[in-house]
Formats: C-alpha cells, structure tokens, sequence
C-alpha cells in the first residue's frame, strides 16, 4: 500500500494563479473554498511539457469538492473569478 499523499494548491491565491506541484497519479479528491463563484480547471503536463486539461471546470459557488484521476507527473489549477482561493487535493487510496 501506497503512503498517503496530501497536495495544497493554492492558500489565500488570487484568481489566475497557477503554481505546479508533482503527483504520484491516482484518484484525488480536491477541496475548493474561496470567496466568489469561481471556475476550477486542473491541468496536467504532458510528456512535450504542454499543460492539457483535465475533467470539465469545476463552477461552484463559495467552493465545494470534486474528484479525477491524475496520471504521474506535474498538476496545476487555474482558478478564475473569485478571491481568496484555497485549493487542495488528497489521493484516495485504492491499494
């Protein structure tokens, strides 16, 4: 069995922030709290070092959660209108 693993995207951000961080790949659950209705993309880079999206936007008022599968590699969230965005994921283990 795999450690957990717990990735923190962005603390008090502003939208338009994007910040890669590296994943071990699986099912993450991401948890958004923010001030606003913001839209939540999360990119992954792909082997060319293009970032391509992955699942729709996420589109909630005041945040909420969500899941997808990431593969290995480095992630990234692009975050638009709202403030004070906080962004996290945690893998769900499945071994």
């Amino acid at each position: 069995m795999r450690a957990p693993e717990a990735i923190i995207l962005f603390t008090n951000a502003a939208a338009g922030t994007a910040a890669a961080v590296g994943v071990n790949g699986g099912r993450y659950l991401f948890l958004l709290a923010c001030t606003g209705t913001p839209s939540c993309q999360i990119q992954v880079q792909d082997p060319s070092a293009n970032w391509v999206k992955v699942g729709a936007a996420f589109v909630t008022a005041s945040g909420g959660s969500f899941e997808l599968a990431l593969p290995p590699g480095q992630v990234r969230a692009i975050i638009t209108t709202s403030t004070a965005n906080y962004l996290s994921a945690g893998r769900i283990p499945n071994d």
